[in-house]
Formats: structure tokens, C-alpha cells, sequence
């Protein structure tokens, strides 16, 4: 399963995992904080979240943003989920939180070159 998430006020109600949570709340606080909690997040400035639960593959998450359009940003890890970021505009963006591993081998690569730059 997939949430779209534009601010903190959407995390209400989702159940989350424990290892995403951080992630989860550090960029909807991101959002709302620099971009508004009412805005329209497909429209305007800010960009979302997208929140893949464990077990969604790479199909699910390109019905909602075809990442392989856009460039990788950033990658973030911590012991099961991944953070993927893709800045698409000026000031648009879009943050994939998903679990390790579910992601596409696009965003593994680039966990791995992480990995070896430390």
C-alpha cells in the first residue's frame, strides 16, 4: 500500500512502521513547515511523500511517480528503510520511504554506492 503524504496532518490515522517513523516525520514537518499544511500538493510548491509499506513493488510506486523520469537526489538508510529523494522542480520534490528490501534496484544502487563512499 502507498500514502501520498503533503504534511504532518496527513500522517493521521496511517499506521506506520516503527523504522519509518522517523523519516515519515522529519520531511511532513519539511513540508508543512516550509510549504503549508493546506496547500495543494500536486499543484504547488512543497512536493510530497510517498509512504510504501512493506510488500509494495516497484509497479505500485510508479502508478503514483514514475521515478526513473527523475533524478536521484538522495538516498538515506537506517537499519530497514530507505529514504529516496527526487527534487523535480525549483521547489518541488518528491521523498519515497520504503523498506530496503522493496526498493527498486535503481534506488539499491545507490545504497550501496553510499555505502562504499564511507
Amino acid at each position: 500500500m502507498i500514502y501520498k503524504i503533503g504534511s504532518l496532518s496527513d500522517l493521521t490515522g496511517i499506521t506506520i512502521s516503527e523504522e519509518a517513523k522517523e523519516f515519515l516525520y522529519y520531511y511532513a514537518n519539511i513540508l508543512s513547515t516550509e510549504y503549508g499544511e493546506d496547500r495543494d500538493i500536486d499543484n504547488n510548491f512543497g512536493g510530497y511523500i510517498l509512504y510504501a509499506t512493506p510488500g509494495t513493488t516497484e509497479k505500485d510506486i510508479k502508478a503514483y511517480f514514475d521515478y526513473t523520469e527523475n533524478l536521484l537526489e538522495y538516498v538515506d538508510t537506517n537499519n530497514s528503510v530507505c529514504v529516496a529523494v527526487y527534487i523535480t522542480g525549483d521547489d518541488y520534490g518528491v521523498v519515497i520511504i520504503m523498506s530496503i528490501d522493496d526498493a527498486p534496484p535503481e534506488i539499491k544502487k545507490e545504497i550501496k554506492n553510499k555505502g562504499e563512499e564511507k
